[in-house]
């Protein structure tokens, strides 16, 4: 007995079976150009709203300077009345609080031979939208040569300083 083979070509399987290769590696190639596209997409909008965040946090640091900095106007401002005040008159107490657009500024009652005998120290504080500023001066009392009054007393600045706030 003899046995028969045949020896007709087989069919091609359909495309969507192929293993040779080709048809693959299109599928392929648009699954990992679609993977690049979302990372891509991904990367842009993290680098964007770190971006949006930076700037916001920025401005909010340039607002604080700038409110920080008007405080510190403020107290300037009532130091420097508070010494007029004094200088016109020896027995000024202070203790009071001026408002402006900008915010309030509050002098503290001077005190007297601080922090030694013929000085007396005025410390004020400025408020602008939530931040303050507290400024400290040191001043020296001269006597002129003329009579003594209130305006001939005269006055010398020791120190002007900026003081840690404590609100």
């Amino acid at each position: 007995m003899r046995k028969t083979i045949n020896m007709r070509p087989r069919a091609n399987p359909a495309p969507a079976l192929a293993c040779n290769g080709e048809y693959g590696r299109a599928s392929d190639r648009g699954y990992v150009a679609l993977l690049a596209v979302i990372a891509v997409a991904a990367l842009l909008t993290t680098a964007v709203a770190g971006a949006s965040l930076a700037g916001r946090q920025s401005a909010a640091r340039e607002s604080g300077a700038e409110a920080h900095a008007q405080a510190r106007a403020l107290a300037d401002g009532c130091a420097t009345l508070a010494l007029t005040k004094l200088e016109i008159d020896a027995s000024y107490a202070g203790d009071e609080t001026e408002t402006s657009p900008t915010g309030t500024c509050r002098v503290l009652p001077p005190q007297s031979d601080t922090p030694q005998p013929g000085t007396t120290t005025v410390k004020t504080q400025g408020v602008a939208r939530g931040f303050y500023a507290d400024v400290q001066v040191t001043v020296r009392t001269r006597q002129r040569c003329t009579p003594p009054s209130a305006l001939a007393r005269g006055m010398a600045i020791d120190s002007w300083i900026e003081m840690p706030s404590h609100e």
